[in-house]
Protein backbone atom coordinates (compact mmCIF):
# COMPACT_ATOMS: atom_id res chain seq x y z
CA UNK A 1 0.00 0.00 0.00
CA UNK A 2 0.93 3.65 -0.40
CA UNK A 3 0.67 5.42 2.94
CA UNK A 4 0.70 9.20 3.28
CA UNK A 5 1.74 10.86 6.54
CA UNK A 6 0.03 14.25 6.38
CA UNK A 7 1.19 16.96 8.78
CA UNK A 8 1.15 20.74 9.12
CA UNK A 9 4.67 21.01 10.57
CA UNK A 10 8.13 20.43 9.14
CA UNK A 11 10.08 19.99 12.39
CA UNK A 12 11.59 16.70 13.50
CA UNK A 13 8.83 14.33 14.69
CA UNK A 14 10.13 11.06 16.12
CA UNK A 15 6.65 9.52 16.28
CA UNK A 16 6.03 10.08 12.55
CA UNK A 17 9.56 9.05 11.61
CA UNK A 18 9.13 5.86 13.64
CA UNK A 19 5.80 5.23 11.92
CA UNK A 20 7.58 5.53 8.59
CA UNK A 21 10.24 3.03 9.65
CA UNK A 22 7.58 0.56 10.79
CA UNK A 23 5.42 0.89 7.68
CA UNK A 24 8.43 0.38 5.43
CA UNK A 25 9.38 -2.72 7.43
CA UNK A 26 5.84 -3.96 6.82
CA UNK A 27 6.40 -3.62 3.07
CA UNK A 28 4.47 -0.41 2.42
CA UNK A 29 5.54 2.72 0.55
CA UNK A 30 5.61 5.82 2.77
CA UNK A 31 5.22 9.43 1.63
CA UNK A 32 5.31 12.63 3.68
CA UNK A 33 3.27 15.74 2.89
CA UNK A 34 3.37 18.89 5.02
CA UNK A 35 1.75 22.30 4.89
CA UNK A 36 5.00 24.03 5.84
CA UNK A 37 7.94 24.23 3.42
CA UNK A 38 10.66 21.55 3.50
CA UNK A 39 12.49 21.33 6.82
CA UNK A 40 14.16 18.86 9.17
CA UNK A 41 11.24 16.42 8.94
CA UNK A 42 11.62 16.21 5.17
CA UNK A 43 15.35 15.63 5.52
CA UNK A 44 14.80 12.87 8.07
CA UNK A 45 12.20 11.16 5.86
CA UNK A 46 14.56 11.31 2.90
CA UNK A 47 17.24 9.61 4.99
CA UNK A 48 14.72 6.87 5.72
CA UNK A 49 14.16 6.34 2.01
CA UNK A 50 10.74 7.98 1.99
CA UNK A 51 9.72 10.70 -0.45
CA UNK A 52 8.82 14.01 1.24
CA UNK A 53 6.74 16.87 -0.20
CA UNK A 54 5.34 20.24 0.83
CA UNK A 55 2.04 21.62 -0.44
CA UNK A 56 3.57 25.07 -0.86
CA UNK A 57 0.22 26.61 0.14
CA UNK A 58 0.44 29.67 2.39
CA UNK A 59 -2.07 31.87 4.22
CA UNK A 60 -4.49 31.59 7.15
CA UNK A 61 -7.98 32.32 5.83
CA UNK A 62 -10.72 29.95 4.73
CA UNK A 63 -9.16 30.15 1.26
CA UNK A 64 -6.01 28.59 2.75
CA UNK A 65 -7.97 25.47 3.70
CA UNK A 66 -9.68 25.43 0.32
CA UNK A 67 -6.30 25.46 -1.42
CA UNK A 68 -4.97 22.75 0.89
CA UNK A 69 -8.06 20.68 0.09
CA UNK A 70 -7.58 21.07 -3.66
CA UNK A 71 -3.88 20.20 -3.35
CA UNK A 72 -4.54 17.08 -1.25
CA UNK A 73 -7.20 15.78 -3.62
CA UNK A 74 -4.90 16.17 -6.63
CA UNK A 75 -1.93 14.78 -4.72
CA UNK A 76 -3.74 11.63 -3.54
CA UNK A 77 -5.11 10.99 -7.01
CA UNK A 78 -1.73 11.44 -8.69
CA UNK A 79 0.20 9.40 -6.11
CA UNK A 80 -2.58 6.77 -5.81
CA UNK A 81 -2.52 7.01 -2.01
CA UNK A 82 -4.30 4.23 -0.15
CA UNK A 83 -4.28 5.58 3.44
CA UNK A 84 -3.80 9.11 4.79
CA UNK A 85 -2.65 9.48 8.40
CA UNK A 86 -3.54 13.07 9.35
CA UNK A 87 -1.66 14.68 12.23
CA UNK A 88 -3.40 17.68 13.78
CA UNK A 89 -6.95 18.96 13.58
CA UNK A 90 -6.42 21.09 10.47
CA UNK A 91 -5.04 18.23 8.41
CA UNK A 92 -7.81 15.96 9.71
CA UNK A 93 -10.50 18.39 8.58
CA UNK A 94 -8.95 18.73 5.12
CA UNK A 95 -8.51 14.95 4.70
CA UNK A 96 -12.00 14.32 6.10
CA UNK A 97 -13.58 16.52 3.42
CA UNK A 98 -11.24 15.22 0.71
CA UNK A 99 -12.43 11.65 1.30
CA UNK A 100 -15.54 12.42 -0.76
CA UNK A 101 -13.37 13.04 -3.84
CA UNK A 102 -10.62 10.42 -3.51
CA UNK A 103 -10.27 6.68 -2.93
CA UNK A 104 -7.75 7.19 -0.11
CA UNK A 105 -8.89 6.23 3.41
CA UNK A 106 -8.20 8.97 6.01
CA UNK A 107 -7.15 8.21 9.60
CA UNK A 108 -7.02 11.09 12.07
CA UNK A 109 -4.17 10.64 14.58
CA UNK A 110 -5.55 12.46 17.62
CA UNK A 111 -2.69 14.17 19.49
CA UNK A 112 -4.68 15.88 22.24
CA UNK A 113 -6.86 14.81 25.12
CA UNK A 114 -8.61 17.39 27.32
CA UNK A 115 -6.86 20.59 26.24
CA UNK A 116 -9.49 21.69 23.73
CA UNK A 117 -12.39 20.87 26.04
CA UNK A 118 -10.84 23.14 28.68
CA UNK A 119 -9.98 26.04 26.36
CA UNK A 120 -12.06 29.20 26.09
CA UNK A 121 -11.31 29.50 22.37
CA UNK A 122 -14.43 28.89 20.29
CA UNK A 123 -12.22 28.54 17.21
CA UNK A 124 -10.16 25.73 18.78
CA UNK A 125 -13.27 23.94 20.01
CA UNK A 126 -14.88 24.13 16.58
CA UNK A 127 -11.74 22.88 14.83
CA UNK A 128 -11.57 19.98 17.29
CA UNK A 129 -15.24 19.14 16.63
CA UNK A 130 -14.89 19.32 12.85
CA UNK A 131 -11.77 17.09 12.94
CA UNK A 132 -13.65 14.37 14.82
CA UNK A 133 -16.86 14.85 12.82
CA UNK A 134 -15.30 14.56 9.37
CA UNK A 135 -12.81 11.78 10.15
CA UNK A 136 -14.19 8.29 9.43
CA UNK A 137 -11.45 6.70 11.55
CA UNK A 138 -9.67 8.20 14.55
CA UNK A 139 -6.51 6.73 16.04
CA UNK A 140 -6.46 7.28 19.81
CA UNK A 141 -2.84 7.22 20.95
CA UNK A 142 -3.66 6.68 24.63
CA UNK A 143 -6.54 5.51 26.80
CA UNK A 144 -6.98 9.13 27.92
CA UNK A 145 -7.48 10.25 24.31
CA UNK A 146 -10.06 7.51 23.73
CA UNK A 147 -11.85 8.45 26.94
CA UNK A 148 -12.00 12.08 25.82
CA UNK A 149 -13.27 11.13 22.36
CA UNK A 150 -16.10 9.13 23.91
CA UNK A 151 -16.83 12.06 26.22
CA UNK A 152 -17.14 14.22 23.09
CA UNK A 153 -19.77 11.75 21.80
CA UNK A 154 -17.56 10.26 19.10
CA UNK A 155 -18.89 6.83 18.17
CA UNK A 156 -16.68 4.08 19.56
CA UNK A 157 -16.61 2.18 16.27
CA UNK A 158 -14.81 5.16 14.71
CA UNK A 159 -11.97 4.85 17.24
CA UNK A 160 -8.97 2.56 16.95
CA UNK A 161 -6.61 2.42 19.93
CA UNK A 162 -2.92 2.24 18.93
CA UNK A 163 0.06 3.49 20.92
CA UNK A 164 2.65 5.73 19.32
CA UNK A 165 5.83 3.80 18.58
CA UNK A 166 9.44 4.85 19.00
CA UNK A 167 12.52 3.87 17.06
CA UNK A 168 15.52 4.85 19.27
CA UNK A 169 17.64 5.37 16.16
CA UNK A 170 15.53 8.43 15.33
CA UNK A 171 17.15 10.20 18.29
CA UNK A 172 20.68 10.00 16.91
CA UNK A 173 20.81 13.78 16.35
CA UNK A 174 19.76 14.48 19.94
CA UNK A 175 23.17 13.44 21.26
CA UNK A 176 26.20 15.73 21.00
CA UNK A 177 28.37 14.35 23.81
CA UNK A 178 27.87 17.44 26.00
CA UNK A 179 26.51 15.69 29.08
CA UNK A 180 29.55 16.56 31.23
CA UNK A 181 29.59 20.23 30.21
CA UNK A 182 25.87 20.54 31.04
CA UNK A 183 26.46 19.03 34.47
CA UNK A 184 29.32 21.48 34.98
CA UNK A 185 27.24 24.44 33.84
CA UNK A 186 24.37 23.57 36.18
CA UNK A 187 26.35 21.98 38.98
CA UNK A 188 24.05 20.99 41.85
CA UNK A 189 23.41 18.30 44.40
CA UNK A 190 20.21 17.50 42.49
CA UNK A 191 19.68 18.48 38.85
CA UNK A 192 16.07 18.36 37.65
CA UNK A 193 15.03 18.69 33.99
CA UNK A 194 11.69 20.00 32.67
CA UNK A 195 10.99 19.50 28.93
CA UNK A 196 7.93 21.33 27.63
CA UNK A 197 6.73 24.30 25.63
CA UNK A 198 6.52 27.45 27.75
CA UNK A 199 2.73 27.60 27.72
CA UNK A 200 0.17 27.72 30.50
CA UNK A 201 -1.02 24.11 30.21
CA UNK A 202 2.52 22.78 30.91
CA UNK A 203 2.36 24.37 34.40
CA UNK A 204 6.01 25.29 34.88
CA UNK A 205 5.17 27.47 37.88
CA UNK A 206 4.22 24.38 39.89
CA UNK A 207 7.70 22.98 39.30
CA UNK A 208 9.18 26.37 40.19
CA UNK A 209 7.29 26.33 43.49
CA UNK A 210 8.62 22.86 44.29
CA UNK A 211 12.21 23.95 43.64
CA UNK A 212 11.70 27.10 45.72
CA UNK A 213 10.58 24.96 48.65
CA UNK A 214 13.59 22.70 48.22
CA UNK A 215 15.96 25.67 48.26
CA UNK A 216 14.18 27.15 51.30
CA UNK A 217 14.89 23.88 53.12
CA UNK A 218 18.59 24.22 52.36
CA UNK A 219 18.79 21.64 49.56
CA UNK A 220 21.24 22.26 46.74
CA UNK A 221 19.09 21.75 43.64
CA UNK A 222 18.58 23.30 40.21
CA UNK A 223 15.86 23.11 37.60
CA UNK A 224 16.65 23.45 33.89
CA UNK A 225 13.71 24.04 31.55
CA UNK A 226 14.03 23.13 27.87
CA UNK A 227 11.55 24.70 25.50
CA UNK A 228 10.17 28.04 24.35
CA UNK A 229 6.78 29.65 24.08
CA UNK A 230 4.45 32.53 24.77
CA UNK A 231 4.86 32.38 28.57
CA UNK A 232 8.64 32.79 28.57
CA UNK A 233 8.46 36.41 29.71
CA UNK A 234 6.03 35.64 32.52
CA UNK A 235 8.12 32.69 33.73
CA UNK A 236 11.31 34.74 33.69
CA UNK A 237 9.56 37.44 35.72
CA UNK A 238 8.52 34.79 38.27
CA UNK A 239 12.10 33.56 38.58
CA UNK A 240 13.43 37.07 39.22
CA UNK A 241 10.59 38.08 41.56
CA UNK A 242 11.19 34.99 43.69
CA UNK A 243 14.99 35.27 43.68
CA UNK A 244 15.47 31.94 41.92
CA UNK A 245 17.98 33.08 39.26
CA UNK A 246 20.64 30.73 40.65
CA UNK A 247 18.32 27.74 40.80
CA UNK A 248 15.86 27.88 37.89
CA UNK A 249 16.99 28.31 34.28
CA UNK A 250 15.12 28.71 30.98
CA UNK A 251 17.51 27.10 28.48
CA UNK A 252 15.27 27.58 25.41
CA UNK A 253 15.04 25.05 22.59
CA UNK A 254 18.05 22.78 22.26
CA UNK A 255 18.85 20.18 19.60
CA UNK A 256 20.75 17.81 21.93
CA UNK A 257 17.88 16.93 24.25
CA UNK A 258 19.35 13.56 25.20
CA UNK A 259 22.52 15.22 26.52
CA UNK A 260 20.36 17.21 28.94
CA UNK A 261 18.35 14.16 30.00
CA UNK A 262 21.53 12.17 30.65
CA UNK A 263 23.02 15.08 32.60
CA UNK A 264 19.99 15.36 34.88
CA UNK A 265 19.17 13.19 37.87
CA UNK A 266 15.43 13.11 37.15
CA UNK A 267 12.96 14.42 34.57
CA UNK A 268 9.94 16.31 35.92
CA UNK A 269 6.72 17.19 34.07
CA UNK A 270 3.65 18.53 35.89
CA UNK A 271 1.69 19.28 32.72
CA UNK A 272 -2.08 19.37 33.09
CA UNK A 273 -2.79 17.90 29.66
CA UNK A 274 -1.04 15.44 27.35
CA UNK A 275 -2.20 12.90 24.79
CA UNK A 276 0.77 10.54 24.74
CA UNK A 277 3.84 12.31 26.08
CA UNK A 278 7.28 11.57 24.65
CA UNK A 279 8.92 12.50 27.95
CA UNK A 280 8.77 9.16 29.76
CA UNK A 281 9.96 7.30 26.67
CA UNK A 282 12.87 9.65 26.04
CA UNK A 283 13.89 9.51 29.70
CA UNK A 284 13.85 5.70 29.51
CA UNK A 285 16.10 5.66 26.44
CA UNK A 286 18.59 7.74 28.48
CA UNK A 287 18.38 5.42 31.51
CA UNK A 288 16.45 7.96 33.56
CA UNK A 289 13.01 8.04 35.12
CA UNK A 290 10.30 10.65 35.62
CA UNK A 291 7.93 12.44 37.99
CA UNK A 292 4.58 13.04 36.25
CA UNK A 293 0.91 13.49 37.14
CA UNK A 294 -1.97 11.07 37.58
CA UNK A 295 -4.81 11.57 35.12
CA UNK A 296 -2.68 13.08 32.36
CA UNK A 297 -2.06 11.49 28.96
CA UNK A 298 -0.71 7.95 29.01
CA UNK A 299 1.32 8.37 32.20
CA UNK A 300 -0.81 5.93 34.21
CA UNK A 301 -0.46 3.42 31.36
CA UNK A 302 3.32 3.79 31.53
CA UNK A 303 4.34 4.64 35.09
CA UNK A 304 3.92 2.26 38.03
CA UNK A 305 4.78 4.23 41.20
CA UNK A 306 7.76 2.78 43.03
CA UNK A 307 8.45 0.36 40.17
CA UNK A 308 9.54 2.50 37.23
CA UNK A 309 8.83 6.11 38.20
CA UNK A 310 6.70 8.50 40.23
CA UNK A 311 3.13 9.78 39.91
CA UNK A 312 1.80 12.80 41.79
CA UNK A 313 -1.65 14.34 42.21
CA UNK A 314 -2.67 16.41 39.18
CA UNK A 315 -4.53 19.04 41.18
CA UNK A 316 -2.01 19.47 44.02
CA UNK A 317 1.37 18.13 42.87
CA UNK A 318 3.83 20.46 44.60
CA UNK A 319 4.16 18.93 48.08
CA UNK A 320 4.29 15.38 46.73
CA UNK A 321 6.95 16.45 44.22
CA UNK A 322 9.02 18.06 46.98
CA UNK A 323 8.86 14.88 49.07
CA UNK A 324 9.99 12.72 46.13
CA UNK A 325 12.84 15.10 45.28
CA UNK A 326 13.99 15.07 48.91
CA UNK A 327 13.93 11.25 48.94
CA UNK A 328 16.01 11.20 45.74
CA UNK A 329 18.47 13.70 47.20
CA UNK A 330 18.95 11.45 50.22
CA UNK A 331 19.48 8.32 48.10
CA UNK A 332 20.11 8.70 44.36
CA UNK A 333 20.76 4.95 44.12
CA UNK A 334 17.01 4.44 44.28
CA UNK A 335 16.74 5.77 40.70
CA UNK A 336 18.70 3.05 38.90
CA UNK A 337 16.23 0.16 39.27
CA UNK A 338 13.35 2.49 38.40
CA UNK A 339 15.12 3.55 35.22
CA UNK A 340 15.82 -0.06 34.23
CA UNK A 341 12.17 -0.98 34.74
CA UNK A 342 10.94 2.07 32.81
CA UNK A 343 13.02 1.14 29.78
CA UNK A 344 11.57 -2.37 29.90
CA UNK A 345 8.03 -0.95 30.06
CA UNK A 346 8.66 1.37 27.12
CA UNK A 347 10.13 -1.41 24.99
CA UNK A 348 7.18 -3.66 25.76
CA UNK A 349 4.50 -1.10 24.94
CA UNK A 350 5.94 1.50 22.58
CA UNK A 351 8.41 -0.32 20.34
CA UNK A 352 7.76 -0.80 16.64
CA UNK A 353 7.15 -4.51 17.15
CA UNK A 354 4.62 -3.90 19.95
CA UNK A 355 2.18 -2.05 17.67
CA UNK A 356 2.71 -3.91 14.39
CA UNK A 357 -0.25 -6.28 14.75
CA UNK A 358 -2.64 -3.44 15.57
CA UNK A 359 -1.60 -1.60 12.42
CA UNK A 360 -2.05 -4.78 10.40
CA UNK A 361 -5.59 -5.09 11.75
CA UNK A 362 -6.29 -1.43 10.92
CA UNK A 363 -4.96 -1.82 7.39
CA UNK A 364 -7.06 -4.95 6.84
CA UNK A 365 -10.16 -3.11 8.10
CA UNK A 366 -9.55 -0.14 5.80
CA UNK A 367 -8.79 -2.37 2.81
CA UNK A 368 -12.15 -4.12 3.20
CA UNK A 369 -14.09 -0.89 3.77
CA UNK A 370 -15.84 0.60 0.76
Amino acid sequence: MKILLYSPANARAVDQQSQAVLFKQMGHEVILLTWMPPGMLHQNFSELGAVAYSSGVTGRSIFFFARQLRFLIRFCRKQKIDIVFSNGQGCAVVAGIAKHFILSKPVYVRHNSVIYSETNSIKDKLMNWFASRYSPKIMAISDMVKKQLLKENVREKKICRINLCYDPLQYKNDIAGKEASIQSQYKAGLLVLYIARLVEMKRHVLAFEAIKKMVADGIDCKLVCIGDGEHKGNLQEWIVANGMQENIFLAGWVYNVFDYIKAADIVLLLSGSEASSHIAKEAAFCNKTVIVCYGVGDFEETIIPGHNGFLVNRDNPVDETVKILKDITADKNMLEPLSVNLLKTVNENFSLESVKEKYKALFDLLANKK
